[in-house]
């Protein structure tokens, strides 16, 4: 599935760090490094023009991603190994990462649609590129 992240780094990812990025995703190892910046580093590398704070539920936040176009699956990028780099319904996946303290990426349409959960309580991100 390293497609879909490729596209998630070209897409909302800032330009001077995709090429890093890209690099690590390619290959197992790189990324194992690409999970640990996740939660250290993504969310300051994160395009501004497409990226908004959300608070919430895990169903309100579900909301937020249904009224943008999310369907019902999503892939997941994420430390917890049990549900990185699987798809599973948007639903399902909110409610494993939501408040959990571990960082995840949630593609909901690919080089459109995201949602971004870091470590803290205030560090989630709806990723929308219209």
């Amino acid at each position: 599935m390293f497609n879909r992240e490729e596209l998630f780094i070209k897409t909302f990812i800032i330009k001077d760090r995709q090429e890093r990025y890209l690099s690590l995703v390619t290959s197992k190892k790189g990324r194992n490094k690409f999970l640990q910046d996740l939660p250290h580093s993504i969310s300051n590398e994160l395009d501004p023009k497409y990226v908004k704070g959300v608070n919430g539920s895990s169903k309100d936040i579900y909301e937020k991603l249904k009224s943008k176009g999310a369907g019902k699956e999503c892939y997941v990028i994420s430390e917890l190994s049990e549900i990185d780099g699987h798809v599973l319904s948007l639903s399902e996946a909110l409610n494993q990462i939501i408040g959990r303290g571990m960082a995840a990426i949630l593609i909901c349409i690919d080089n459109k649609l995201a949602y971004f959960e870091g470590e803290e309580p205030n560090d989630r991100y709806i990723l929308h590129r219209p």
